[in-house]
Protein backbone atom coordinates (compact mmCIF):
# COMPACT_ATOMS: atom_id res chain seq x y z
CA UNK A 1 0.00 0.00 0.00
CA UNK A 2 0.77 3.54 -0.54
CA UNK A 3 3.20 5.21 2.57
CA UNK A 4 0.13 7.71 2.84
CA UNK A 5 -2.47 5.21 3.14
CA UNK A 6 -0.46 3.34 5.97
CA UNK A 7 -0.06 7.08 7.68
CA UNK A 8 -3.42 8.33 7.48
CA UNK A 9 -4.71 5.01 8.84
CA UNK A 10 -2.62 5.20 11.07
CA UNK A 11 -3.72 8.80 12.41
CA UNK A 12 -7.18 7.81 12.14
CA UNK A 13 -6.50 4.99 14.63
CA UNK A 14 -4.74 7.57 16.68
CA UNK A 15 -7.62 9.94 17.00
CA UNK A 16 -10.37 7.38 17.44
CA UNK A 17 -8.70 5.58 20.27
CA UNK A 18 -6.92 8.60 21.75
CA UNK A 19 -3.30 6.92 21.35
CA UNK A 20 0.38 8.82 21.22
CA UNK A 21 0.28 9.86 17.30
CA UNK A 22 4.32 9.69 16.66
CA UNK A 23 4.39 5.89 18.22
CA UNK A 24 0.94 4.86 16.06
CA UNK A 25 2.49 6.55 12.84
CA UNK A 26 6.30 5.27 13.34
CA UNK A 27 4.57 2.00 14.19
CA UNK A 28 2.68 2.47 10.78
CA UNK A 29 5.78 3.10 8.52
CA UNK A 30 8.37 1.06 10.45
CA UNK A 31 7.82 -2.33 8.38
CA UNK A 32 8.85 -0.53 5.06
CA UNK A 33 12.35 0.12 6.54
CA UNK A 34 13.15 -3.02 5.48
CA UNK A 35 13.82 -1.44 2.10
CA UNK A 36 16.31 1.17 3.89
CA UNK A 37 18.45 -2.06 5.41
CA UNK A 38 18.07 -4.08 1.97
CA UNK A 39 16.62 -7.44 3.42
CA UNK A 40 13.88 -8.96 1.85
CA UNK A 41 10.49 -6.59 1.57
CA UNK A 42 7.66 -8.13 2.77
CA UNK A 43 9.82 -11.05 5.19
CA UNK A 44 10.87 -10.40 8.68
CA UNK A 45 9.72 -6.64 9.40
CA UNK A 46 6.73 -8.07 8.10
CA UNK A 47 5.84 -10.29 11.17
CA UNK A 48 3.73 -10.16 14.63
CA UNK A 49 7.49 -11.44 16.33
CA UNK A 50 8.95 -8.22 15.10
CA UNK A 51 6.04 -5.67 16.13
CA UNK A 52 6.32 -7.79 19.45
CA UNK A 53 9.52 -7.33 19.82
CA UNK A 54 10.11 -3.29 19.65
CA UNK A 55 6.42 -3.22 21.69
CA UNK A 56 8.27 -5.08 24.59
CA UNK A 57 10.98 -2.72 24.82
CA UNK A 58 8.94 0.43 24.10
CA UNK A 59 6.99 -0.93 27.12
CA UNK A 60 10.11 -1.24 29.60
CA UNK A 61 11.59 2.03 28.54
CA UNK A 62 8.58 4.46 27.96
CA UNK A 63 5.41 2.40 29.86
CA UNK A 64 2.61 1.11 28.67
CA UNK A 65 0.54 3.65 26.61
CA UNK A 66 3.85 3.75 23.83
CA UNK A 67 3.94 0.21 23.64
CA UNK A 68 0.14 0.12 22.97
CA UNK A 69 0.29 2.98 20.54
CA UNK A 70 3.24 1.63 18.37
CA UNK A 71 2.25 -1.85 18.38
CA UNK A 72 -1.83 -0.49 16.50
CA UNK A 73 0.16 1.21 14.52
CA UNK A 74 2.51 -1.50 13.47
CA UNK A 75 -0.68 -3.92 13.07
CA UNK A 76 -2.64 -1.67 11.20
CA UNK A 77 0.23 -1.85 8.19
CA UNK A 78 0.33 -5.50 8.31
CA UNK A 79 -3.45 -5.49 8.16
CA UNK A 80 -3.22 -3.66 5.23
CA UNK A 81 -0.65 -5.33 2.98
CA UNK A 82 -1.90 -8.78 4.05
CA UNK A 83 -4.74 -7.33 1.78
CA UNK A 84 -2.54 -7.63 -1.68
CA UNK A 85 -1.51 -10.74 -3.42
CA UNK A 86 2.22 -10.61 -1.89
CA UNK A 87 0.91 -10.23 1.49
CA UNK A 88 2.87 -10.85 4.74
CA UNK A 89 5.42 -13.16 6.78
CA UNK A 90 2.62 -12.94 9.78
CA UNK A 91 4.66 -16.28 11.27
CA UNK A 92 8.30 -15.66 10.42
CA UNK A 93 10.66 -17.27 10.23
CA UNK A 94 7.99 -19.74 8.96
CA UNK A 95 8.85 -19.12 5.23
CA UNK A 96 5.14 -18.48 4.31
CA UNK A 97 3.81 -15.19 2.98
CA UNK A 98 -0.36 -14.95 3.72
CA UNK A 99 -3.29 -13.01 1.83
CA UNK A 100 -6.66 -12.09 1.17
CA UNK A 101 -5.28 -11.35 -1.77
CA UNK A 102 -8.09 -8.84 -2.67
CA UNK A 103 -5.74 -5.83 -4.67
CA UNK A 104 -2.53 -4.83 -5.45
CA UNK A 105 -0.81 -2.70 -3.29
CA UNK A 106 -0.57 0.09 -6.34
CA UNK A 107 -4.19 -0.20 -7.06
CA UNK A 108 -5.06 3.61 -6.95
CA UNK A 109 -8.61 3.08 -6.40
CA UNK A 110 -8.20 0.83 -3.40
CA UNK A 111 -5.92 3.23 -1.90
CA UNK A 112 -7.88 6.20 -2.39
CA UNK A 113 -10.93 4.63 -0.76
CA UNK A 114 -9.24 3.29 2.05
CA UNK A 115 -7.82 6.91 2.46
CA UNK A 116 -11.12 8.55 2.31
CA UNK A 117 -12.76 6.05 5.14
CA UNK A 118 -10.05 7.09 7.20
CA UNK A 119 -11.11 11.17 6.42
CA UNK A 120 -14.46 10.70 6.84
CA UNK A 121 -13.80 9.06 10.24
CA UNK A 122 -11.11 11.14 11.40
CA UNK A 123 -13.85 14.50 10.56
CA UNK A 124 -16.22 12.44 13.07
CA UNK A 125 -13.80 11.71 15.57
CA UNK A 126 -16.11 13.64 18.57
CA UNK A 127 -19.05 11.15 17.89
CA UNK A 128 -16.52 8.38 17.78
CA UNK A 129 -14.54 9.21 20.83
CA UNK A 130 -17.74 10.11 22.97
CA UNK A 131 -19.20 6.96 22.21
CA UNK A 132 -16.00 5.24 22.82
CA UNK A 133 -15.64 7.55 26.07
CA UNK A 134 -18.18 5.68 28.26
CA UNK A 135 -16.46 1.80 27.50
CA UNK A 136 -13.61 1.26 29.94
CA UNK A 137 -10.00 1.20 28.87
CA UNK A 138 -9.25 -1.52 29.89
CA UNK A 139 -11.82 -3.30 27.58
CA UNK A 140 -10.94 -1.05 24.68
CA UNK A 141 -7.37 -2.41 24.89
CA UNK A 142 -9.51 -5.81 24.96
CA UNK A 143 -11.62 -5.57 22.34
CA UNK A 144 -9.17 -4.25 19.73
CA UNK A 145 -6.16 -7.18 21.09
CA UNK A 146 -9.68 -9.49 20.16
CA UNK A 147 -9.83 -8.08 16.89
CA UNK A 148 -6.00 -8.27 15.95
CA UNK A 149 -6.43 -11.98 16.99
CA UNK A 150 -9.46 -12.80 15.23
CA UNK A 151 -8.23 -11.09 12.43
CA UNK A 152 -4.59 -12.83 12.09
CA UNK A 153 -6.35 -16.26 12.71
CA UNK A 154 -8.77 -15.58 9.91
CA UNK A 155 -6.17 -14.86 7.62
CA UNK A 156 -4.01 -17.88 8.55
CA UNK A 157 -6.80 -20.06 7.80
CA UNK A 158 -8.68 -18.59 4.76
CA UNK A 159 -5.96 -16.58 3.13
CA UNK A 160 -3.71 -17.26 0.42
CA UNK A 161 -0.41 -18.89 1.16
CA UNK A 162 2.52 -18.41 -0.71
CA UNK A 163 6.46 -19.08 -0.32
CA UNK A 164 8.41 -15.93 0.01
CA UNK A 165 10.89 -15.29 -2.85
CA UNK A 166 8.02 -15.59 -4.68
CA UNK A 167 6.58 -12.30 -6.13
CA UNK A 168 3.89 -13.19 -8.77
CA UNK A 169 0.07 -12.62 -8.10
CA UNK A 170 -2.43 -15.30 -7.45
CA UNK A 171 -4.94 -15.97 -10.45
CA UNK A 172 -7.15 -18.39 -10.42
CA UNK A 173 -6.24 -21.04 -13.70
CA UNK A 174 -9.69 -20.23 -14.93
CA UNK A 175 -9.06 -16.29 -15.11
CA UNK A 176 -5.09 -17.05 -16.53
CA UNK A 177 -7.08 -18.83 -19.22
CA UNK A 178 -9.38 -16.65 -19.87
CA UNK A 179 -7.26 -13.51 -20.12
CA UNK A 180 -3.96 -14.97 -20.97
CA UNK A 181 -2.81 -11.92 -22.42
CA UNK A 182 -2.74 -9.93 -19.58
CA UNK A 183 -0.61 -12.78 -18.00
CA UNK A 184 2.13 -14.06 -20.51
CA UNK A 185 5.24 -13.57 -19.13
CA UNK A 186 4.44 -12.97 -15.56
CA UNK A 187 4.98 -14.78 -11.92
CA UNK A 188 2.01 -16.02 -10.65
CA UNK A 189 0.85 -18.15 -8.16
CA UNK A 190 -2.31 -20.45 -8.31
CA UNK A 191 -3.53 -23.79 -7.48
CA UNK A 192 -5.85 -26.62 -8.74
CA UNK A 193 -5.59 -30.24 -9.02
CA UNK A 194 -2.80 -32.65 -11.01
CA UNK A 195 -4.74 -34.17 -13.67
CA UNK A 196 -2.56 -36.14 -15.50
CA UNK A 197 0.59 -38.48 -14.47
CA UNK A 198 3.47 -37.02 -13.76
CA UNK A 199 5.59 -37.87 -16.65
CA UNK A 200 9.78 -37.26 -17.39
CA UNK A 201 11.91 -35.12 -19.41
CA UNK A 202 15.38 -34.65 -19.80
CA UNK A 203 16.44 -31.78 -22.06
CA UNK A 204 19.15 -31.55 -24.55
CA UNK A 205 21.07 -29.66 -21.76
CA UNK A 206 20.52 -32.30 -19.07
CA UNK A 207 17.87 -30.93 -17.06
CA UNK A 208 15.51 -32.95 -15.87
CA UNK A 209 11.52 -32.06 -15.60
CA UNK A 210 8.29 -33.04 -14.28
CA UNK A 211 5.67 -32.56 -16.58
CA UNK A 212 2.13 -32.61 -15.63
CA UNK A 213 -1.23 -31.37 -16.49
CA UNK A 214 -2.71 -28.82 -14.17
CA UNK A 215 -6.64 -28.15 -13.30
CA UNK A 216 -8.94 -25.82 -12.06
CA UNK A 217 -12.68 -25.58 -12.76
CA UNK A 218 -13.18 -26.78 -16.44
CA UNK A 219 -9.79 -25.44 -17.72
CA UNK A 220 -5.98 -26.93 -17.42
CA UNK A 221 -2.71 -25.89 -18.42
CA UNK A 222 0.50 -27.46 -18.73
CA UNK A 223 3.35 -27.31 -15.95
CA UNK A 224 7.07 -27.80 -16.28
CA UNK A 225 8.80 -28.11 -13.11
CA UNK A 226 12.65 -28.87 -12.85
CA UNK A 227 12.78 -32.36 -10.68
CA UNK A 228 14.86 -30.95 -7.88
CA UNK A 229 12.62 -27.72 -7.32
CA UNK A 230 10.68 -28.13 -3.74
CA UNK A 231 8.92 -31.16 -3.31
CA UNK A 232 9.07 -33.94 -6.34
CA UNK A 233 7.01 -36.24 -4.08
CA UNK A 234 3.71 -34.89 -5.95
CA UNK A 235 1.40 -37.28 -8.02
CA UNK A 236 -1.90 -37.20 -9.96
CA UNK A 237 -5.17 -35.73 -8.15
CA UNK A 238 -2.80 -33.78 -5.49
CA UNK A 239 -4.31 -30.59 -5.15
CA UNK A 240 -1.50 -28.31 -4.88
CA UNK A 241 -0.11 -24.36 -4.79
CA UNK A 242 2.66 -23.39 -7.03
CA UNK A 243 4.53 -20.18 -8.24
CA UNK A 244 6.13 -20.18 -11.83
CA UNK A 245 6.22 -17.72 -14.92
CA UNK A 246 3.10 -18.23 -17.26
CA UNK A 247 3.78 -18.04 -20.67
CA UNK A 248 2.37 -18.44 -24.29
CA UNK A 249 5.41 -18.65 -26.45
CA UNK A 250 5.39 -22.28 -26.37
CA UNK A 251 2.45 -24.95 -28.25
CA UNK A 252 -0.17 -24.59 -25.25
CA UNK A 253 -0.30 -22.40 -22.34
CA UNK A 254 2.42 -23.49 -19.61
CA UNK A 255 3.87 -22.42 -16.09
CA UNK A 256 7.24 -22.66 -16.28
CA UNK A 257 10.30 -21.54 -14.36
CA UNK A 258 8.52 -22.88 -11.16
CA UNK A 259 9.76 -21.74 -8.11
CA UNK A 260 7.72 -23.90 -5.43
CA UNK A 261 4.74 -26.29 -5.83
CA UNK A 262 3.42 -27.08 -2.75
CA UNK A 263 0.65 -29.99 -1.72
CA UNK A 264 -2.09 -28.59 0.12
CA UNK A 265 -4.45 -30.92 2.58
Amino acid sequence: MYSFTHVMVGICLSLLLVLDLPFVVVGSLISDTDYLFQIEHRGAFHSIIFGLVIAVILYYKLGKRSSFSFFIGFFSHLALDSLTPMGVSLLWPLPYNFSFNLFSSGDAVANLGIILVSGILILNRNYIIDFLSSIPPEKIRSYTFGFMAVFSIVLLVFGTRSIRGCEGVYVSISDLIGDMDTYDGREVVTNGTICSGIRAYYSSSGNRYQIFDLCGGNTSLVVWKLHGISSSDINENDKINICGTFTLEYTEPEINYVKYVVVEG
